[in-house]
């Protein structure tokens, strides 16, 4: 940054000021993608985070020690096609592709800002033929391809896409939610991590994960749209 405060005399040509602008810029750039790849992206920022009107929830990311956790609960492998529905900055997608070997992951994201800069990553990562972004609602997600979704939604979100999750995914599907449980869902697996750090929330924080269609076989409340599919399965 010390070319801003350098006199213009130090550059003998217009070329040599503008090729040492290029030089900063690039390693600008190249220094910002490594921070949004490492660090989490500021919550107040408007053009990042500013709510659809068919947003189900307030996006909050996912800390990245809790998605790892996420992953490594569900036992992610290379044989999965991951879904993160609500993807925000597409953390979990790309650590899934990264770290777990996922050839084939999805993050369906509404907001704008974050849609963008989710893209921008993935292509900096080149990782564009492994990781596909949609703008779109997650309601309206076509999730029959998935072997593995991801949620940190809320306990009102979680109650409106449980009949989906219930009708349309395939089974074996494991379902892995951070923080709200999905209804009576009986969970197969279930970590509690304590408090998160800094948050004034009173609760323990919590990862649980579903294998489908177990998790709501044997709900004695389940989804309406569903009762009539487990009566059949039951016959």
């Amino acid at each position: 940054m010390d070319i801003l405060f350098l006199p213009i005399t130090r550059f003998k040509t217009v070329k040599s000021l503008e090729q040492k602008f290029s030089a900063l810029l690039r390693s600008l750039i190249e220094d910002i993608a490594v921070s949004l790849e490492t660090y989490d992206i500021p919550t107040d920022e408007p053009w990042l985070v500013e709510q659809e009107p068919a947003s189900l929830v307030q996006w909050v990311p996912t800390p990245f020690e809790v998605a790892r956790k996420m992953l490594e609960l569900a036992q992610v492998s290379s044989k999965d096609r991951i879904y993160d529905l609500g993807s925000g900055d597409s953390r979990i997608l790309i650590m899934a592709v990264e770290e777990f070997g996922v050839q084939k992951a999805v993050g369906y994201e509404i907001r704008k800002g974050l849609y963008q800069i989710s893209k921008q990553k993935v292509q900096y990562q080149n990782l564009q033929d492994r990781i596909t972004l949609i703008k779109g609602n997650l309601l309206n997600a076509d999730i029959s391809g998935a072997s593995v979704i991801t949620v940190y939604l809320s306990p009102k979100a979680n109650k409106r896409l449980r009949p989906k999750l219930e009708k349309e995914s395939r089974p074996g599907t494991r379902v892995v939610s951070y923080d709200f449980p999905i209804g009576n869902w009986k969970a197969d697996k279930k970590v509690r991590l304590g408090k998160y750090p800094g948050s004034e929330r009173s609760h323990t924080k919590t990862i649980y994960m579903y294998v489908l269609p177990q998790a709501f076989a044997g709900s004695t409340h389940p989804s309406a749209e569903n009762k009539r599919e487990l009566t059949k399965t039951a016959a």
